[in-house]
């Protein structure tokens, strides 16, 4: 299992591993490698087919961006095409998760992965919407379908029509406002 709590040194033996078992010029043959998001930023890895949990636009584009990624001509019956599962949860409908975060989807005292579900309900739609991407080609589509001030807006206004993503918003702004140093802040302005 690849994540991020070994020690650096630890680590660095896992992703030497990783790479040799999934980097370009790896063997022939099926292998499974189970992982966080760590495999997704750092590592040049080569896979030939992705399942993963769903996850924000820009983080899953990181991710397809893993499949077939050195062009080698040789891949196992199958998997010629780039293709990718994304695992859903089993109710369309993300207002529990709202209230009591899963799987690393929300906000709780603990923190979460992807705390705001604006984002993973807007590309949920997407992928509805759009079940085969073309990338890099619809990159700039798919970001922007999710992210854009105007998309974003709309998306908050149809559902903070409920109590629970009204809240939510709220819970959002706040990590944001919380984690954002304030307008004219340097970092150094203790030190000097």
């Amino acid at each position: 299992m690849h994540h991020s709590r070994f020690s650096a040194s630890d680590r660095k033996l896992l992703d030497r591993h990783v790479e040799m078992e999934l980097g370009g010029t790896r063997s022939f043959g099926g292998r499974v490698i189970v992982g966080t998001q760590t495999l997704e930023q750092s590592l040049d890895i080569d896979a030939d087919f992705l399942i993963t949990d769903l996850c924000p636009v820009d983080v899953l584009l990181q991710r397809l961006g893993r499949l077939h990624r050195n062009g080698r001509n040789k891949r196992p019956h199958g998997f010629s095409i780039l293709q990718a599962v994304i695992v859903v949860p089993s109710r369309r409908d993300l207002t529990p998760l709202v209230k009591a975060p899963r799987n690393g989807l929300g906000t709780s005292k603990q923190g979460g992965i992807y705390e705001d579900l604006f984002a993973i309900e807007a590309t949920w739609r997407l992928i509805e919407d759009n079940p085969e991407w073309h990338i890099p080609a619809m990159n700039r589509y798919l970001v922007e379908a999710v992210t854009h001030p105007d998309k974003r807006a709309e998306l908050e206004a149809e559902l903070c029509g409920k109590a629970a993503w009204a809240e939510h918003r709220g819970r959002i702004i706040g990590l944001w406002r919380g984690r954002s140093p304030p307008s004219g802040s340097s970092d150094h302005a203790a030190s000097s």
